[in-house]
């Protein structure tokens, strides 16, 4: 048997779902609430997922990575032609773009700093050594043992009590009945064999994955993005809806650092923006029902620079985009306070500038699925800086 603290999947999949037996601090109307947290690493294009459209200094500055198709969403930004489910769930009003948003006392452009803030919830990097949502958890006075599918365990849950850590390993993909044999071996431990044995048939039945996710053989859309993508999605929709005591489920992929060859309607960038279409609609599929009461939040570290470089790519910028889909979402809007990209608007003569805090929104957030109270939020977990409480502009509460 495969011990519960050593490597797990051999698929590369990292997930965290906390285990919540009881909820000593929350309300009865939050107990079925789920939270999903994706991060973006690299540096996510805002600029380009959700641009200003017809916007002239924009597409001045951008004549290789500027395309036409995108979905209009009845406001002045376009959604990506990458992100067909997401649009499709903005017309279904489950679905949130926050835009010019960021860490707005961080632009030092450092992926390893980014990301650390992005976790922790600071402002500062490597000053904290515990992440906004396991500071949350423990606002919550949650009793709960968790699952993290990732070694370390992730900082974004790091100070959230008793958190037990699986490792996914990097070797090569194992034979379908290798799988199998893990998945036998692993009985005693439900959540492992299962993960195991479903690997071993996707692995086993490329056909049965592609009916499944309804693509069509002769397009073959999502051919080369791997399954990974999708088995952890597959895997994170699949507990959260079979297993009502998981609320959190916390995982990421690579992919956004765009300095070279970023693309426009197809390329690097809108490759990366499609897995990420795949994971939020494999997410809403495999929810079903329990959508209506969950919430994904996908971010980056920051996002990239206004201007096109000589490689036809984009340098390390300074604010994004954040995406919000699900039933917690309270409406589909591009919620921004938008700077401009005029020459004397963007940050330090080449980005666009942060005007909405990211942990603004990680705020409301755990306001919204916890039903904890602003002002302790601020207090416990974002050491009394003072953002505004936007869960009633974003979120059904």
């Amino acid at each position: 048997m495969i011990d519960r603290r050593r490597f797990l999947a051999l698929s590369g999949i990292s997930l965290i779902a906390p285990i919540f037996p009881s909820f000593s601090a929350l309300g009865q109307d939050f107990i079925d609430r789920k939270l999903i947290f994706i991060t973006l690493r690299g540096g996510m294009d805002g600029l380009s997922a959700f641009p200003l459209l017809g916007d002239k200094n924009l597409i001045k500055q951008r004549p290789s990575i500027w395309t036409d198709g995108y979905f209009e969403t009845g406001s002045e930004f376009g959604i990506h032609p990458a992100l067909k489910s997401f649009s499709n769930m903005w017309s279904e009003g489950e679905a949130t773009i926050v835009h010019a948003v960021g860490a707005s006392q961080y632009s030092g452009r450092s992926h390893f700093e980014g990301q650390n803030i992005l976790e922790a919830g600071n402002n500062i990097p490597y000053a904290k050594h515990t992440g906004w949502l396991g500071r949350a958890l423990d606002l919550a006075n949650a009793s709960y043992q968790g699952t993290a599918m990732d070694l370390p365990i992730p900082l974004i849950l790091r100070g959230a009590g008793n958190l037990e850590s699986r490792s996914p390993s990097y070797f090569p993909p194992p034979s379908p009945d290798l799988l199998f044999e893990l998945a036998k071996l692993n009985q005693e431990d439900p959540l492992i064999s299962d993960i195991f044995f479903k690997l071993a048939t996707r692995r086993s039945n490329e056909k049965s994955l592609k009916r499944e996710m309804k693509l069509s053989e002769s397009k073959n859309e999502w051919a080369n993005l791997g399954l990974d993508v999708l088995d952890l999605a597959s895997i994170a929709g699949r507990e959260l809806k079979s297993r009502d005591e998981l609320k959190i489920a916390v995982f990421d992929y690579h992919g956004f650092d765009t300095h070279s060859a970023q693309g426009a309607a197809v390329g690097e960038h809108a490759t990366q923006l499609k897995k990420l279409d795949v994971i939020l609609h494999t997410l809403k599929r495999r929810l079903r029902k329990k959508w209506a009461n969950t919430l994904v939040i996908a971010a980056t570290e920051f996002g990239r620079n206004v201007y096109q470089n000589g490689s036809s790519g984009t340098d390390h910028g300074y604010a994004s985009s954040i995406l919000l889909a699900g039933g917690l979402v309270s409406q589909s809007q591009v919620y921004t306070d938008w700077p401009g990209l005029g020459p004397k608007q963007l940050f330090e003569g080449q980005d666009l500038n942060v005007t909405t805090d990211q942990n603004a929104i990680f705020a409301a957030a755990i306001k919204t699925v916890f039903g904890l109270e602003h002002d302790k939020i601020l207090e416990k977990v974002f050491f009394n800086n003072p953002y505004p409480d936007l869960s009633k502009k974003l979120f059904k509460i």
